[in-house]
């Protein structure tokens, strides 16, 4: 028994190794190229009987494509050069390096068969099927093969943070959420001796406080630390570099969480000036470039005409049930504040009953505490008696807001971006009016899949500056898959 437990320790700790991960992960990414080679062959193949005289026939096998070692090989080692193998990236962020690394990689290939005259032995229709297929199937399977991991225990880097205040709690809460990043939280550590033995609860487990900074090496050997995470804002410059020094000595990896909160650091680059030795932060207001915009609108319009032929029946059918559902129009349609301060007409399925502000101004008079929720939130929680039975679905599932393609499609909306504003709001966003004035509004966006209903104002406010300073077609493509995930739960809508 005894002897088992110790082979079963050795094995675990084997497993655990970074050395270990790698493999599995280069495995990973050798699995996912020739799965993608397999279905772009077998494609290829079914294409060749549906399109009759359209497609030349394949004279070789699948075995032909599998000989080419040269292949999987230029794959796995731009891979490499990239760190996919030892970074710990969020989803995202990890997919969207994958997606440039085999868009680079098809046009090396496709690039290799043509010079090498080889086009006779491969397909070109199973290249750029091949292309298509691993843009999906690389990042999808490394999810499932990294959160398996995870699940079972060996994926995990317990980490131990300096800091246990807010900067810390939130990032502590932002790493943990997302088990793709892998990480275990273990602790805390805090000067403040009132903390000290105290439970912090984070994702709704809790967390203990376990004593001093000054008593890290202590701890990091105790509990087995791998990473430490610095998150200590109020921390000098000086101060803050002496003691990354001290624990780099410790661990395999520091991170620190710098004050930077609201600053645009997504798509920020890091200069280095040797000489100095100091690090340069260039950061760049996304959205306020031309291109930027016409590179956004050539998207939104792309999205749109794409999938017309789904949104135009959805459109037809909630109109009907509308007019069944209570007497007045099918659209609701208001003055909001667009790009630069100009009004546009929003477009919106109509939800309320037509008499819908007399309603509002007597029950909020009847309820003193909902009148100061409409004036935190804008928004009634909970039950509504504007709204009308079939107008709750749809606020639910926020279809309401179907409608706001056709603004998108006249270039007043974009599918993703800030709130679309009303006038008397425009006074209360102070220091943020010119940020979010300086695009155009969206149907959904940041604050959609970040609490939507339950940010007050000025919450708002703060993400959709955050979204307009950190914009990129990658970013909208998230929040659009988020907002489709968040609808579906019906998560923070009202």
């Amino acid at each position: 028994m005894i002897i088992s437990c110790t082979v079963y320790n050795i094995l675990m700790k084997i497993f655990k190794s970074n050395l270990i991960l790698i493999l599995i992960l280069i495995f990973t990414d050798l699995f996912s190229f020739y799965l993608s080679l397999f279905l772009a062959y077998e494609i290829r193949y079914i294409l060749f009987y549906l399109l009759p005289g359209k497609l030349v026939p394949m004279s070789f096998p699948l075995s032909s494509f599998i000989k080419m070692w040269w292949m999987p090989t230029i794959t796995i080692v731009l891979i490499w050069t990239t760190n996919l193998y030892t970074k710990r990236l969020p989803f995202w962020i990890e997919a969207s390096s994958l997606i440039k690394i085999l868009t680079l990689n098809s046009v090396l290939i496709f690039a290799m068969v043509s010079l090498g005259k080889l086009l006779d032995e491969v397909s070109r229709g199973v290249l750029i099927l091949f292309w298509l297929i691993s843009l999906f199937l690389f990042p999808l399977i490394r999810l499932v093969v990294k959160l398996t991991l995870f699940n079972f225990d060996l994926f995990k880097e317990r980490i131990l943070f300096l800091g246990a205040g807010k900067t810390a709690k939130d990032s502590a809460s932002g790493l943990i959420r997302d088990k793709y990043l892998g990480y275990y939280l273990v602790g805390f550590l805090d000067d403040d001796r009132n903390k000290w033995g105290n439970l912090l609860e984070i994702c709704g487990k809790n967390y203990k406080v376990f004593g001093s900074i000054n008593h890290f090496k202590k701890f990091v050997k105790k509990l087995k630390i791998s990473t430490i995470i610095i998150a200590i804002p109020s921390l000098d410059a000086q101060s803050s570099s002496k003691l990354v020094g001290k624990v780099q000595l410790l661990v395999n990896k520091v991170i620190v969480v710098p004050d930077f909160k609201g600053v645009a650091l997504l798509n920020s680059e890091l200069l280095t000036l040797f000489d100095q030795r100091l690090f340069l932060i260039s950061i760049k207001n996304n959205l306020k470039s031309k291109t930027s915009q016409i590179v956004k609108r050539i998207f939104d319009l792309t999205l749109c005409l794409a999938s017309s032929w789904l949104i135009i029946p959805i459109i037809i059918i909630i109109a009907i049930l509308i007019k069944r559902d209570s007497n007045g129009p099918i659209f609701f349609i208001q003055d909001r504040v667009g790009k630069h301060g100009k009004p546009f007409k929003c477009i919106k399925f109509r939800s309320m009953v037509l008499n819908s502000d007399e309603i509002l101004n007597d029950y909020l008079n009847r309820y003193p505490e909902k009148k100061l929720e409409w004036q935190k939130f804008k928004k009634i929680k909970g039950f509504d008696p504007r709204v009308t039975k079939f107008g709750r679905f749809l606020r639910k599932t926020s279809l309401d807001e179907l409608p706001q393609i056709l603004n998108v499609i006249k270039g007043e909306m974009s599918l993703v971006g800030p709130r679309p504003y009303l006038f008397s709001e425009v006074y209360e966003m102070q220091d943020y009016k010119e940020t979010i004035l300086l695009t155009v509004p969206g149907i959904t966006g940041l604050w959609q899949i970040s609490g939507r209903s339950e940010l007050n104002f000025n919450e708002r406010l703060n993400i959709d500056v955050w979204y307009i300073l950190n914009w990129s077609v990658w970013l909208d493509l998230e929040i659009l898959f988020k907002t489709l995930v968040v609808v579906v739960k019906r998560e923070g809508a009202y």
